[in-house]
């Protein structure tokens, strides 16, 4: 056999605008195209009288393949035999010096703690065939020269200075020395060289280079305080808006239903079920089609359909007593499937639905209802018109007195007579007794002057009423304390 032709074919795979380019051995010689991706290819010629195999073997530079690892195909009834894309691709070299780094980046660094934690060794070259690794990496306390490094080789002989975990409060820095491979060498800072971690670009000071260009000592990358963590606290209340629940006879099943933003739980799906055999979930058919065996297509009129809804907690658990509110309206549930699992709630609730025949007409009434937050009226259907806010005035408030107690009143929609009970204030103190005042010489009580007798001896008899019922009243304690002997 004899080579008919090798080839190098430009790949286009990922280019916006595609450069196709195929250099054969038998064209005129040219340069590739730099920075593209070239594919080797070649094809051979069976000498007279023979023919390739459809399952034929073929070495290249100490390699064996078959037409199992290798693109292959015979043609010209087994004359010809061509095998493609079977070695590494080539990238072409836009001509400088391909064995100096200028561009490094590292991934999976792990720059956030908290209190009692012990670092780990996460961080790893962007580029698995990268020409340079992570000889550690380190963390320093700054304030009692302690240290911890990912690689024990670099710790100081007899060094006692380590530290094994965080500590609350202190401050810690974080480094990393990289080293290359394969020959190569980094490039100076001000010849070009960056280095990336977990998508920041460290700035130029604070990239080190040995005079040798085999490693280089990156800092200021993050410096850290850990903390206690915060226990997340218990999802109280669970609240779902926008879901659409109520439907006419004939309607298909829609799912429009969302949680607020920013809150710790996240939606996953509803569900419209009608028996236990009988429902819809609103991920299917990517996910839940096994659950129900017959689905729900169209709503019909007569037939009550049961609401559900799942949710699971980003941080942290549900609380046992959480509250479901949907659509505005605190709704009641039971949880079905594990009970123990307060990250995950399947709750089917007490809200059903009713299809409406299509020609039913809405009749609203005068009656409001209403929850916390707003009012409606409300068809029997479950239709809702004139939704508002409450237009709340304060009622019925008292203010609190030494003696008696207040209130801070009822606070009640002028609208909708919808009434939150205010709260009784207490009495704010005693009444502070006057200070008696000194008789003076004009009082209208007068003693008896000297010398004057007229009214002694009434002076007489009252101060002896006075004294009997002192001593009268004496007497009759000490009694009582005989008669309790």
């Amino acid at each position: 056999m004899e080579i008919v032709e090798e080839a190098w074919e430009k790949s286009t795979y990922g280019e916006s605008t595609p450069i196709t380019d195929v250099i054969k051995s038998t064209d005129t010689s040219r340069n590739p195209i730099a920075g593209g991706e070239y594919w080797y290819s070649i094809a051979l010629k069976a000498k007279e009288g023979y023919v390739f195999s459809d399952n034929v073997t073929f070495i290249c530079e100490g390699i064996t393949y078959t037409a199992q690892t290798a693109n292959t195909s015979v043609s010209d009834n087994g004359k010809t035999f061509t095998a493609w894309e079977f070695l590494l691709p080539v990238i072409v070299s836009d001509g400088a010096d391909d064995t100096v780094i200028k561009d490094v980046e590292v991934i999976g660094a792990t720059l956030s703690y908290n209190e009692g934690d012990t670092p780990k060794a996460t961080a790893m070259t962007k580029d698995i065939g990268a020409n340079y690794e992570i000889a550690y990496e380190s963390w320093a306390e700054t304030e009692q020269y302690a240290f911890w490094y990912s690689n024990e080789d670099y710790y100081p002989e007899h060094f006692g200075g380590r530290f094994t975990s965080f500590e609350e409060g202190k401050s810690y820095r974080y480094s990393i020395l990289l080293k290359v491979k394969n020959g190569r060498t980094f490039a100076a800072t001000d010849s070009g060289l960056t280095v990336t971690v977990n998508g920041w670009t460290v700035e130029q000071q604070n990239i080190s280079v040995n005079p040798d260009g085999q490693s280089v000592h990156v800092t200021g990358i993050a410096t850290i305080t850990p903390t206690k963590p915060v226990e997340p606290k218990e999802i109280e209340v669970i609240e779902i808006n926008n879901a659409t629940i109520t439907f006419k006879d004939g309607d298909k099943p829609v799912f429009t239903g969302n949680v607020p933003d920013n809150k710790d739980y996240a939606f996953r799906c509803e569900w419209w079920s009608l028996d236990s055999d009988t429902g819809l979930v609103s991920t299917e058919p990517e996910w839940g089609s096994e659950i129900y065996k017959n689905k729900i297509t169209t709503f019909e009129a007569g037939k009550t359909y049961h609401y559900g809804v799942y949710v699971t907690a980003y941080y942290g658990n549900f609380s046992p007593d959480a509250r479901l509110k949907i659509n505005g309206q605190y709704v009641n549930y039971k949880r079905v499937g594990d009970d123990d699992n307060m990250q995950t709630m399947w709750l089917e609730t007490d809200l059903t639905m009713t299809p409406f025949d299509s020609s039913h007409t809405h009749s609203y009434g005068a009656d409001w209802k209403s929850d916390s937050d707003n009012h409606w009226h409300e068809c029997s259907c479950g239709s809702i018109a004139d939704k508002a806010a409450h237009d709340m005035e304060t009622k019925n408030a008292k203010d609190a007195t030494a003696t008696e107690k207040g209130y801070t009143g009822d606070k009640v929609c002028k609208v909708c007579g919808y009434t939150v009970k205010g709260k009784e204030i207490p009495v704010s103190g005693t009444t502070k007794p006057t200070n008696p005042t000194k008789p003076d010489g004009n009082t209208d009580v007068t003693s008896p002057k000297t010398g004057d007798n007229s009214n002694l001896a009434l002076w007489f008899a009252v101060l002896f009423i006075s004294c009997g019922g002192v001593i009268g009243v004496t007497v009759y304690s000490r009694r009582r304390k005989l008669n309790k002997r």
